[in-house]
């Protein structure tokens, strides 16, 4: 699939009108058309609001009313996004020039980075884990529990390696 393609397909995936995705981006509707239709692609500054603007409308809660799972899925979309579009960009705007690649992969690695550390602090503040509910247990003993159960958390991240 080419940009524009992928332009189109998340704009009605997201269920965005021209008009809609214009205004977000602030840009006119009839940008959004040429971008369509190939016949303009974006300006690179407006690649990263673009990636937003489509994986944010799909943040939407499903039906088992978990954000956290519309947060995640929302955060995978607009990281593949950006990555593709700043690819393409580069192929059409600095191919052949190495510096470019390399400044596309500290962002990739920059993004997957942050997925990670998403992953993590979501694993640890979620309440519906096992380790949450533990911490929340304690703490009806008292402060100094909860204290101490997240020393012996810590304990643990260190003693498998995580920290």
């Amino acid at each position: 699939m080419k940009l524009h393609e992928k332009i189109y397909y998340y704009r009605k995936k997201a269920g965005l009108s021209q008009d809609a995705l214009a205004e977000k981006l602030g840009v006119s509707r009839q940008a959004i058309s040429k971008w369509e239709t190939a016949e303009s692609v974006p300006e690179t500054g407006k690649l990263a609001a673009l990636a937003s603007a489509l994986g944010i409308a799909f943040a939407r809660i499903g039906k088992n009313g978990n954000p956290t799972n519309a947060l995640n899925a929302s955060t995978y979309v607009t990281t593949g996004i950006f990555l593709v579009l700043t690819a393409v960009s580069n192929l059409i705007f600095f191919s052949g020039e190495a510096i470019a690649w390399r400044v596309w992969g500290a962002s990739a690695v920059g993004l997957v980075v942050g997925v990670i550390i998403g992953l993590t602090t979501d694993y640890f503040t979620d309440d519906t884990r096992p380790i949450v509910k533990r911490v929340a247990a304690a703490s009806k003993s008292g402060p100094a529990f909860t204290i101490l159960s997240g020393v012996l958390i810590r304990r643990f991240i260190y003693s498998i390696g995580l920290y």
